[in-house]
C-alpha cells in the first residue's frame, strides 16, 4: 500500500509541476491596462468569478437537521467509488483518489455512518466542503479572464458522496430525458449524434436536398445555472425528498477558494 501511495505522490508532484508552468502571470483590466502584481491579477480573477457566480436570488441558505429517511449506504459508496478515476488531483484534504479507492471496500460502512451523522447535524468539516479552484486556459487571448476554465479540486470523499447522490438522481431522471440528448448519460455518446449529422449532410448533398442546422453554444452554461432551477427539476423528476435535502445541504455548505500560485481567495458561489 505504501508503494501505491508513493507512486500517487509522484504523479501528483508531476501534475503540480505542470500546473505551475501554466501559471497566470498577467490579466487585463476592464479599462485595457494589465495587472503588474500577483495580488492585482488575483483581484481581477476574483471580481470576475464573484460576478459570474452571483445569483439573482442572492446567497443560497438552507438548514436542515434530524434523521434521514433515506441515509447513504455503504453499498452506494462502494459503487460510486468504483466510478471515480484513480489519478485525479486531491482536494483540500490532500488524500489522493487512488488511496480512497483502495480503502473504500474496507471503510465504507464506517464512512457511511459518519457522513449520515454530518447530514443529520447539518455540520460538515471545513476541508470536506472546501474546493480549490484552479484556472486552465481554453483558447483565445490569455490576458482575458473569460478565456479560462475554472476546475474545482474536491475532496475525494466528497466526490464519492456526490457521485452516489448523482446515481440516485440518474435512476429517476433517465426515464424523463429524451433520446435526443446524448450528453451526460450512461450508454449514450455524442459521437452517435455526430455520425447522424454527417449522414444527413451526405444524403442531402447526394439527393440535392436543402438542409438547415442550428448550433447553440451557451456562454458559461454550467456556471450560471440557478439553484432554484435545479430544485424545480429534481422535484419534477420525482427525486425523493431526502436526496434533495442532502444535495441542498452540500450546496449551502460548499466553499470555493480560487488559487493562483501560493495565493488563495474565497469566491462566493451562489449558483452554478
Amino acid at each position: 500500500m505504501q508503494n501505491a501511495i508513493d507512486k500517487l505522490r509522484i504523479r501528483h508532484a508531476r501534475h503540480e509541476l505542470a500546473y505551475e508552468r501554466r501559471q497566470i502571470a498577467q490579466l487585463r483590466h476592464s479599462d485595457g491596462t494589465l495587472s503588474t502584481t500577483l495580488q492585482e491579477t488575483m483581484a481581477i480573477a476574483a471580481a470576475f468569478y464573484n460576478n459570474l457566480y452571483r445569483s439573482q436570488h442572492g446567497p443560497f441558505v438552507f438548514s436542515a437537521s434530524g434523521s434521514l429517511s433515506r441515509p447513504i449506504t455503504a453499498e452506494e459508496l462502494r459503487g460510486a467509488c468504483r466510478r471515480i478515476r484513480g489519478n485525479t488531483a486531491p482536494g483540500a484534504d490532500g488524500i489522493p483518489s487512488g488511496v480512497t479507492k483502495y480503502l473504500m471496500p474496507i471503510c465504507a460502512e464506517d464512512l457511511a455512518k459518519v457522513l449520515n451523522q454530518h447530514f443529520e447535524l447539518n455540520n460538515f468539516p471545513e476541508n470536506f466542503v472546501k474546493a480549490k479552484t484552479i484556472l486552465l486556459h481554453k483558447k483565445g487571448d490569455p490576458l482575458d479572464i473569460s478565456n479560462y476554465r475554472p476546475i474545482s479540486l474536491l475532496s475525494t470523499v466528497l466526490k464519492v458522496l456526490t457521485r452516489a447522490l448523482a446515481l440516485r438522481v440518474e435512476e429517476v431522471a433517465m426515464e424523463f430525458i429524451p433520446k435526443e440528448q446524448a450528453g451526460f448519460r450512461r450508454n449514450f455518446s455524442t459521437r452517435d449524434h455526430i455520425m447522424s449529422v454527417n449522414l444527413l449532410v451526405e444524403k442531402c448533398h447526394e439527393w440535392r436536398k436543402p438542409l438547415h442546422m442550428v448550433f447553440i453554444d451557451y456562454r458559461k452554461a454550467f456556471d450560471t445555472i440557478e439553484y432554484e432551477t435545479i430544485w424545480k427539476a429534481l422535484e419534477k423528476f420525482g427525486v425523493d425528498d431526502c436526496t434533495v435535502r442532502m444535495i441542498k445541504q452540500l450546496c449551502a455548505a460548499a466553499r470555493s477558494f480560487l488559487a493562483l500560485g501560493l495565493m488563495e481567495i474565497e469566491i462566493d458561489i451562489q449558483r452554478g
